[in-house]
């Protein structure tokens, strides 16, 4: 009558174990990976999505209450989209026009060291407050370009970005509407 298991049987059973954990471990690795790779893209997604929500915002109040025929302007030169307005939705500033401290904005977006930066000039004065857009560790612009067509009222913006760490390039096209423009 034996007792136990001997050596042998026992280094086998090991091993089989040890391949069948490096097999559930290659697998969890796989979907480690994938999940990660989605929720980076998803990440980017969305910081996109931000944006253009509030380009969007912007490029609906350009033109309203300005003389100027540069209400809406994309400087190739700069690649800078510009845009000029009077804030309709703070209280008071329905009929005001362009140039009053306290309503007139001019907004610029910027393509600058691989991200667009928004700045913002309250009152139109110059003074502008400036602030990065995305988060360079989750996204970074490659191109930032913008047609402004003011007969139709249209703002056509291409943005090509890469997620850094999947080194994986992907291009949006964004078309904008500004009622205000003459």
């Amino acid at each position: 009558m034996r007792k136990g298991f001997s050596l042998v049987e026992l280094l086998v059973s090991i091993f089989i174990g040890l391949i069948a954990l490096l097999i559930v471990n290659m697998n969890l690795n796989k979907v480690y990976k994938f999940y990660s790779s989605q929720v980076k893209e998803l990440s980017a997604k969305v910081a996109i999505h931000r944006f253009f929500l509030l380009l969007t915002a912007d490029l609906f109040k350009a033109g309203y209450n300005v003389k100027d025929k540069e209400a809406c302007v994309f400087d190739s030169g700069s690649s800078c989209l510009i845009l000029k307005y009077v804030d309709y939705t703070k209280p008071g500033c329905l009929d005001k026009s362009f140039g009053d401290p306290n309503c007139s904005y001019v907004v610029k977006y910027c393509f600058k060291n691989k991200n667009i930066q928004r700045a913002v000039d309250k009152g139109a004065d110059g003074d502008f407050k400036l602030s990065s857009i995305f988060d360079g560790k989750i996204l970074q612009v490659k191109k930032f370009d913008a047609d402004v067509d003011k007969s139709k009222k249209y703002v056509f913006i291409d943005i090509n970005y890469e997620i850094p760490s999947l080194h994986k390039e992907y291009k949006y096209k964004f078309v904008g509407f500004c009622p205000n423009l003459d």
